[in-house]
């Protein structure tokens, strides 16, 4: 599995020749990058952890050719096994989701500021994640920490979790599940 990062709350899974992409493009009118397409790929799955309630309604998908989760469900395409739940919503009218994905066996967390405990009935699969995928904006850092992850993956330039200058930015990660197995419990940083 290889992991990238592309700016805001984007980032590219790719396994077995399955792209997946979280986010790729920014749809909070608040942002200052507002319509702005960040992974210009290829996707046979995106998944939207902030998406607009007005889109919603509409109904109509963002990227036609792409398998879209853009709410809370459960959802199997492409051997990905994919469970969101509502993280809450903002002001401005986006519906917040976080999600936990199983695939090839790997367990992995998506979180993108939603700000609150996890709720019960996620608990269970949300402990169970070997990565967890944070974005640089999101405020659930202190909730990635209290999970017994072997790995969280976060995205953006500063180093969130401590004061000490890191020096350990990559552009893309990549493992197995057997890489995971024995690993101590680490935090990779992705940049662009």
């Amino acid at each position: 599995m290889v992991i990238s990062f592309y700016g805001e709350s984007c980032f590219k899974i790719e396994n077995k020749g399955v792209v997946l992409t979280t986010n790729p493009f920014v749809l909070e009118k608040s942002s200052n990058n507002f319509g702005q397409k960040l992974f210009r790929g290829k996707s046979d799955i995106i998944i939207y952890t902030k998406y607009p309630v007005s889109l919603l309604s509409a109904g109509m998908p963002i990227v036609s050719e792409s398998f879209e989760v853009k709410m809370p469900g459960h959802y199997e395409v492409k051997d990905v096994e994919i469970k969101g739940w509502a993280g809450g919503s903002s002001d401005s009218g986006i519906l917040k989701s976080f999600y936990f994905l199983k695939w090839d066996n790997i367990k992995l967390a998506i979180f993108d500021d939603i700000r609150k405990e996890i709720p019960l009935e996620a608990q269970e699969d949300i402990r169970e994640s070997d990565v967890i995928l944070i974005s640089p904006f999101s405020k659930d850092i202190e909730i990635a920490k209290k999970l017994d992850s072997k790995m969280i993956i976060f995205g953006g330039e500063k180093n969130v979790f401590s004061k000490e200058k890191t020096e350990t930015f990559q552009t893309k990660f990549s493992f197995s599940k057997k890489d995971l197995e024995n690993s101590k419990a680490k935090i990779i940083f992705l940049k662009l």
